[in-house]
């Protein structure tokens, strides 16, 4: 028999106590020895294709934004320390989408948070997505214990979408920074690798293995594109020492 672990979405800190509420209900009502209430999913930015991950430096290219548009986040930093801490003090670890290098920093400003009002950082927070992170919060994620949750599908320089989607929006320079994976490791983070599906996909975990360490495209045929020689062609090669 497979136990499985069920996730609710916190999507505003306006609607916290009734989320707080569901998740009681959900615990008192829902769960079994095969399924279990353990975690609640925030939202704290969106993405880059769509302008709204939240960035520390302004975007080089937006749509209909001022020339110092950063993106969006749904929590102020004040509400979402105090959604994690009332979240974590319920017995509940928070997964947390978190795109730009601003969502993350105050992503583990909440976590750290948490922590130290609980005095305690054995809950398995976790932290998704991580497209861009600042160098200054690497080091945080083992100290803090939080899980990065990573996606290696979109660990390369996709065809079609690297250059007129992340580079054109965020410049060559943050572009070629994307996706970490090494320097997270070894900074302490403990890492884990999923599909994100449907958004990836193929949910095949060996052309995931293959991107996450080889950091260059997979399924060719699919983007269109020649059969690799080399795996370390730099035409979709997206940061090699990651």
């Amino acid at each position: 028999r497979v136990k499985r672990y069920c996730m609710v979405y916190a999507v505003f800190f306006a609607l916290l106590f009734s989320f707080k509420k569901k998740i009681i209900k959900l615990k008192t009502y829902g769960e079994s020895d095969m399924v279990k209430v353990t975690t609640a999913k925030f939202l704290i930015d969106g993405v880059v294709e769509g302008q709204t991950a939240f960035l520390k430096e302004p975007y080089i290219r937006n749509d209909s934004h001022n020339g110092n548009y950063r993106g969006i986040s749904n929590w102020s930093e004040k509400e979402l320390k105090q959604a994690v801490y009332k979240t974590n003090a319920a017995g509940i670890q928070v997964h947390m989408h978190s795109v730009g290098d601003s969502a993350t920093h105050i992503g583990l400003n909440a976590i750290e948070y948490s922590q130290k009002k609980l005095k305690d950082n054995n809950l398995r927070n976790v932290l998704t997505h991580l497209e861009l992170v600042d160098d200054k919060d690497k080091p945080r994620f083992g100290a803090l214990n939080v899980i990065a949750a990573l996606q290696p599908y979109w660990h390369f320089k996709e065809p079609g979408w690297f250059i007129p989607v992340e580079a054109a929006f965020l410049g060559n320079a943050r572009a070629e920074r994307l996706y970490p994976a090494r320097s997270l490791v070894d900074n302490g983070a403990i890492i884990t690798a999923s599909g994100d599906y449907p958004v990836s996909n193929i949910n095949n975990p060996f052309i995931g293995m293959r991107a996450g360490v080889t950091r260059n495209v997979y399924n060719e045929a699919g983007f269109g594109i020649s059969p690799l020689k080399d795996e370390d062609n730099p035409e979709y090669l997206l940061d090699k020492a990651e």
